[in-house]
């Protein structure tokens, strides 16, 4: 809208109030006039992102009695990014001596640590509705000086009206990176304290959160400058590959590319940008751990992947694609259940991450021990779950043995 239309209402508003004034109890309603009220309150789907931009938001404005639809029908909508600082608090156009309109793009520019000046356009704006919008944070709103976060006002015009009409704050941080993860492999059954290094990590208390194949790594404990923290590992099933995520205010990035520039190996600014993929193995735990030689004991398992186990019954013999619970002396040779010690027969799978089953020790199955020569021989042993027990050779790459581990240790003798 041009000077002269803006005047000629401001002219029309004046003169209302002056009437309402003259003639008592006359109220005058200037809410049909939502291109002068004062910008709204705007609510971003996140108020915090990445340096360099380039992730979508959602704006929700929040309606006033004055301006129930601040984004109307017929708008033209322009998002900015203006740099906030000590004396540029808000939006260009909010102050009466301002025109309400978009500000020429500048790029971001800095005195030492500070950021002095900066206009940024939004890309993509989209309207969603009369309260609704949506826009790409723009890929020049970047850190620089070596800052670690910088905040921007963040402005919405209707350019055909020359008005301001929603405002907010947003603040960038640097992107995270991870430089190694140690170890890079739990047991399937979770507990493992594993270290993830890099940089650009949230110190606050719980503002930076990490997954592993989806599912969330507990109990983060995060150095005082954002470079280490440990965690604990999940459960997960048995994979390789898998991809550590670690999400702050400055964004994710992936262990699969640690450097977090989306870009192949190598092709970046000087960092190490080989993937570091996390992998989980076939581990479980035994209760009880120990048994004298001279019984059967019933053992409970806890690992993960049980669920999908085929059981082994009477007609089960070494070709057969079974899991089997077996006591080795020994790794467990793939495709061949010769060298167990003994079996834990009676398998009754409760739910993915236990079973239970019998171990006879005595070698009576289970009866009078009457020949103790028949008897385990005393010592420690591996109890070993072996997802598909067959020999056959085109069954041997899914035997999916589990690991050896202190876990998974059985000690025969007497109590």
């Amino acid at each position: 809208m041009n000077k002269s239309k803006k005047a000629t209402r401001q002219k029309w508003l004046y003169g209302a109030v002056a009437l309402g004034t003259a003639a008592a109890g006359v109220a005058v309603a200037t809410a049909d006039l939502p291109a002068y009220a004062a910008p709204v309150a705007l609510i971003l789907s996140s108020t915090t992102g990445p340096s360099a931009g380039g992730n979508a938001l959602t704006g929700t404005a929040t309606p006033t009695t004055a301006n129930p639809s601040p984004f109307p029908d017929g708008s033209t909508l322009a998002v900015q990014f203006q740099f906030y600082g000590t004396s540029n608090t808000s939006c260009y156009g909010a102050a009466a001596s301002q025109t309400a309109s978009p500000r020429p793009a500048a790029s971001v520019a800095a005195s030492g640590g500070t950021t002095t000046a900066g206009v940024q356009n939004a890309t993509g704006v989209k309207r969603v509705s009369t309260t609704k919008i949506a826009f790409t944070v723009p890929t020049g709103l970047s850190l620089v000086s070596g800052q670690t976060t910088s905040k921007w006002n963040v402005c919405v015009y209707d350019t055909s009206t020359s008005s301001l009409l929603a405002t907010t704050t947003y603040t960038i941080n640097a992107r995270p990176k991870i430089t190694s993860i140690t170890p890079a492999s739990s047991p399937s059954l979770g507990g493992q304290t594993i270290t993830i290094n890099g940089e650009g990590f949230a110190t606050t208390a719980g503002a930076t959160t990490a997954t592993i194949g989806g599912a969330a790594l507990t109990n983060i404990k995060m150095n005082s400058s954002g470079t280490s923290f440990t965690a604990v590992t999940p459960q997960h099933a048995p994979d390789s590959a898998l991809a550590v995520i670690v999400s702050t205010s400055g964004g994710t990035v992936s262990s699969l590319d640690p450097d977090n520039n989306n870009l192949p190996q190598d092709n970046s600014n000087a960092t190490n940008d080989a993937p570091i993929p996390f992998s989980y193995s076939n581990g479980v735990t035994v209760t009880p751990n120990t048994s004298p030689n001279t019984t059967s004991v019933d053992i409970d398992v806890r690992g993960v992947g049980f669920q999908d186990f085929i059981l082994p019954d009477a007609n089960s013999d070494n070709d057969s694609e079974v899991a089997r619970v077996l006591l080795l002396d020994a790794p467990y040779a793939v495709g061949s259940t010769s060298t167990a010690v003994a079996e834990c027969t009676g398998v009754l799978v409760i739910d993915d991450t236990e079973l239970i089953c019998s171990l006879d020790l005595n070698g009576a199955d289970g009866a009078t021990d009457a020949d103790p020569a028949d008897n385990i021989a005393e010592g420690t042993y591996t109890l070993t779950v072996v997802e598909n027990a067959s020999d056959q050779a085109a069954d041997v790459a899914t035997a999916n043995p589990s690991i050896i581990s202190s876990g998974s240790t059985f000690t025969v003798a007497p109590y």
